[in-house]
């Protein structure tokens, strides 16, 4: 809103209170805060005019996140600070809530009964090489 009002070419816009709608998600519903201004020019860029769903690129970015291990507190924030939408640290549980029956299959998938394991060390030693000392590896595997 900041950027729109300051590149706008009209003296008398400026901000001009607040819309509140209900925004759907797959996994539930909240209300969503919008700003406005005078003109009515203002569009927001995650949350377009009329929108009252949640992209799915979105939710797919929270399970992303979710899956790379950030906790309900760290996506909130997140997604509040990179997108300027705050999304309650419930609505994320529900939304996580879809990768449970994934999780659970790979947790009881067959496992094989022999896995191979390989070990693998190196250890740097000085060599004198065309006549300069050079710093060289030697690797040690362990199968």
């Amino acid at each position: 809103m900041a950027y729109h009002l300051s590149s706008d070419s009209r003296e008398n816009n400026r901000r001009n209170g607040k819309s509140s709608k209900t925004f759907r998600t797959s996994s539930g519903s909240f209300d969503l805060v919008t700003p406005r201004d005078r003109t009515g020019s203002f569009d927001l860029q995650i949350v377009k005019k009329r929108q009252t769903s949640l992209h799915p690129e979105l939710e797919t970015k929270i399970l992303n996140m979710f899956s790379s291990g950030m906790r309900y507190n760290s996506i909130a924030s997140h997604v509040e600070e990179i997108y300027d939408h705050k999304v309650p640290a419930a609505e994320i549980s529900a939304i996580t809530d879809s990768l449970l029956p994934v999780i659970n299959e790979w947790r009881n998938r067959p496992l094989q009964s022999v896995y191979p394991i390989v070990f693998m060390d190196g250890m740097f030693f000085k060599v004198k090489e065309d006549g300069k000392c050079v710093s060289k590896c030697m690797y040690t595997l362990l199968t």
